[in-house]
């Protein structure tokens, strides 16, 4: 399995470097569909219940708009599905992105007790990414783009701004979640992993009952350096915005990633913690070859 991991990062690299920013926002643009997707897929019980019989506070105070109120729940989850399929094929980017965004804000308009960050996160992002292709007049984001007039001076533009625009919305939430803690007595003193591992309704309260985490719960010194441990990984994160050197970007990649692998099943969010590893990858690994910048 690490080997398999390891030749995906690898091709999955070497394209990035061939491709560019081109291939980079596609591939990112694919898997925020898939993120959409499965959450839609593996929560269908859920969302019909809560439509069926669940209160949704936000239907009190502003008008019905999103698709599962214009369509209903099973034409508006049909939709929804078609559409995300579509997305992550790369067909219709233009229309399709407008449509991604509107998908998961209906999301959390029409289910905010089942939304989490990442979920909120990834439709400002989506709407950020509208402003790369709403013009892109190509049938398939993977065809290459014609060269022409309004490519050439006006989408590479576009898309190079966007990028840079999206990153520094990254760069943002990175640096509020570390520095919005530091007030906080239980971050600043290291013990406030144990806390929200011990919470019921924010720790995964199964994987207590193992004596490996038992015994690090147990220890006052690994408790402070997960804390902490935590909080200077975002602050990097947050900072490589300002770093060029490619090497040093990856290696900050991968404490991200192995950052998020331990939230999702501590906390019991994998697909929080699958949507902030691409948005790493966007962040720290997609870099625009030369005749991609444009000033």
């Amino acid at each position: 399995m690490q080997k398999l991991i390891k030749l995906f990062l690898k091709r999955l690299n070497k394209c990035q470097q061939t491709a560019g920013l081109s291939f980079g926002i596609n591939v990112y643009r694919s898997l925020l569909a898939l993120s959409t997707l499965i959450v839609f897929l593996f929560n269908w019980d859920s969302m019909k219940d809560i439509y069926y019989f669940g209160q949704n506070p936000f239907n009190l105070q502003y008008f019905k708009f999103d698709i599962f109120s214009v369509f209903g729940f099973n034409m508006g989850y049909t939709l929804s599905i078609i559409t995300l399929i579509t997305i992550i094929l790369g067909y219709f980017p233009s229309f399709s992105t407008v449509l991604h965004f509107y998908i998961q804000a209906s999301f959390i308009l029409h289910y905010p007790n089942m939304s989490d960050g990442g979920d909120y996160i990834i439709t400002i992002i989506l709407f950020l990414l509208i402003f790369s292709f709403v013009t892109d007049t190509r049938m398939n984001i993977w065809q290459n783009p014609k060269v022409n007039w309004f490519n050439e001076n006006f989408l590479k533009k576009s898309v190079y701004l966007n990028y840079q625009a999206i990153r520094i919305f990254i760069c943002v939430v990175y640096f509020h979640a570390s520095v919005s803690k530091f007030h906080v007595t239980e971050w600043y003193n290291g013990t406030a992993i144990y806390y929200f591992l011990n919470d019921p309704l924010s720790g995964n309260a199964a994987l207590l009952e193992n004596s490996i985490f038992k015994n690090i719960i147990a220890s006052p010194f690994l408790i402070a350096m997960i804390s902490w441990g935590a909080l200077l990984i975002e602050t990097l994160i947050a900072f490589m915005l300002f770093v060029t050197n490619y090497k040093t970007r990856k290696r900050v990649f991968y404490l991200g990633c192995v950052l998020h692998l331990c939230i999702a099943p501590l906390f019991f969010i994998p697909m929080f913690s699958f949507r902030m590893i691409i948005s790493l990858y966007f962040y720290l690994l997609v870099k625009p070859s030369e005749h991609e910048v444009s000033y």
